[in-house]
């Protein structure tokens, strides 16, 4: 797309080779997820940050205007969102604090404008994010992977979440347990367990 043409030609003018990455990684008792696309736009900030504003680009990732808001939600009350744009000479910093909203009916996140040369790119900062056992962040990775995985696959996105590379295999979706699977694994579930799952 064009948007990913421009980003090409300004790491070209500094003899970098772009490669858009995202970064989740856990600092302290905050989640922070990073990455080097072409940022939240002016012109896109309303629709950003408004619960179900679809995106008007059907075709790309971010259709339903969900993702970023229910996911922070999801994982904390309070979320920065730190943003430089192409085009932008200034980063923007929005606080979305929960609390602030409802119980002080403030309504104001910002932005903050500070002047930048840095890079096109967001951050965001999950503040105090209800901590991941083993089991949350096995399944994200396995979400994150699916959801990209056309990308990923075409090595057109790199992945790093809590310093691992996610990577995607491939699947015969062909394959059909046999009736012998199907009893090896009717068998582990016992007791109770067996019948909760078959209520």
């Amino acid at each position: 797309c064009d948007i990913v043409k421009y980003i090409h030609k300004i790491y070209k003018d500094k003899n970098d080779i772009y490669l858009p990455q995202i970064t989740i990684s856990q600092i302290g008792d905050d989640i922070v997820i990073a990455d080097n696309s072409g940022g939240i736009a002016e012109a896109d900030e309303d629709r950003a940050f408004k619960v179900a504003a679809s995106n008007p680009n059907v075709s790309g990732i971010g259709t339903f205007g969900m993702g970023m808001k229910a996911g922070a939600f999801f994982a904390t009350d309070h979320w920065i969102v730190e943003t430089k744009a192409i085009g932008e000479d200034y980063k923007k910093i929005f606080d979305i604090n929960l609390d602030k909203i409802i119980n002080k009916k403030n309504t104001d996140i910002g932005p903050k404008k500070t002047p930048s040369k840095d890079r096109p790119g967001t951050t965001i900062t999950l503040k105090n994010a209800k901590p991941l056992h083993h089991a949350q962040v096995k399944k994200l990775k396995d979400t994150v992977g699916m959801m990209y995985r056309s990308l990923i696959k075409k090595n057109d996105i790199n992945i790093d979440f809590y310093q691992e590379e996610i990577e995607v295999k491939d699947y015969d979706y062909n394959y059909r347990p046999s009736r012998n699977d199907v009893i090896k694994i009717n068998n582990k579930i016992q007791g109770d367990d067996k019948k909760s799952r078959l209520d």
